[in-house]
């Protein structure tokens, strides 16, 4: 390996970290995990271990236990689900594009994450329970995501109090990355609609597949960035945001040149900044190792 590359790589590797520290500093209360899955695999964080509340981003694992279900036959990708049976909000919903005519389970859960539906979420939550839920985060290894209440206009008092920590958060993309079941999961992602923060400046032939969490004061973003030669997983969690305006553009502009640095990788060198690193990238996500689909897996 020619000494030029290798010290260009070091110099990446270390202007991915300012980039980072730099951002986090920027904030009251933020995080950050990046960990690139290929060519080769590496790790970046910040405060990854530190909870704030989910949001939104409890759609994601609610919608991926729902597909594994559906893959181990427990539930029907066509079960039918009529307008009237989906709950009212002051936010916009996809409810009012389907007055007269019945839509799929399968349909349903992707606008729950291509549009973040909040009436289409708390229809799946209701009926079909926690379990699958809990069992996706089990396999994925994720011991510090709680169980939302609802994502109805009365819930979100309590939503907040639901946390997630960005290392979960990244587990939880590792697992959608390498499990075939999910598939259409990947495919709602790289079609969301929300596209103003991590992914505002994302051009073909580069695809940032990812989803949003909003609250008061909460601005997240996380998702899995794919390019040729390049598969990285960026999680970025903030809290306590006093001026959502000023966060966004941040959140832009860090995606932006998290992106460029990343696609200038050609080797890796371990784990830069180690003491912060959550740990082995093999353990961080679960890379390689897809989820059972088998009913009596645990």
């Amino acid at each position: 390996m020619a000494v030029a590359t290798i010290d260009k790589t070091l110099k990446t590797n270390a202007k991915v970290q300012r980039l980072i520290d730099s951002f986090v500093e920027g904030g009251a209360l933020r995080s950050v995990v990046v960990q690139v899955h290929e060519p080769v695999a590496n790790v970046w964080t910040s405060n990854p271990y530190t909870e704030h509340p989910a949001a939104s981003l409890l759609k994601i694992p609610l919608v991926a236990g729902l597909l594994m279900a559906i893959a181990r036959q427990e539930i029907s990708p066509d079960h039918p689900v009529r307008p009237d049976q989906i709950g009212e909000t002051v936010y916009p919903t996809v409810r009012a594009a389907f007055s007269s005519s019945t839509i799929t389970l399968l349909e349903l859960s992707a606008l729950a994450i291509l549009t973040s539906d909040n009436a289409a979420a708390t229809y799946i939550l209701d009926q079909f329970g926690v379990d699958h839920y809990l069992r996706f985060l089990n396999e994925a290894g994720c011991h510090h995501t709680g169980i939302p209440p609802g994502f109805g206009d009365e819930h979100f008092a309590l939503l907040r109090e639901v946390k997630t920590t960005a290392a979960d958060q990244s587990r939880i993309l590792s697992c959608i990355w390498n499990t075939d079941p999910l598939k259409p999961l990947r495919r709602w992602m790289a079609n969301n609609v929300l596209n103003a923060r991590l992914s505002a400046r994302t051009e073909p032939p580069s695809i940032f597949a990812h989803k949003t969490g909003t609250l008061e004061g909460i601005l997240h973003d996380v998702g899995m960035l794919t390019h040729p030669g390049l598969r990285a997983s960026l999680v970025v969690l903030t809290s306590n945001e006093m001026d959502p305006i000023a966060t966004t553009a941040q959140l832009a502009d860090l995606g932006d040149r998290l992106a460029r640095e990343l696609k200038s990788l050609k080797i890796g060198t371990g784990r830069p900044h180690e003491e912060r690193a959550v740990g082995d990238p093999g353990r961080l996500g679960v890379a390689g190792r897809p989820l059972s689909t088998n009913p009596s897996a645990v």
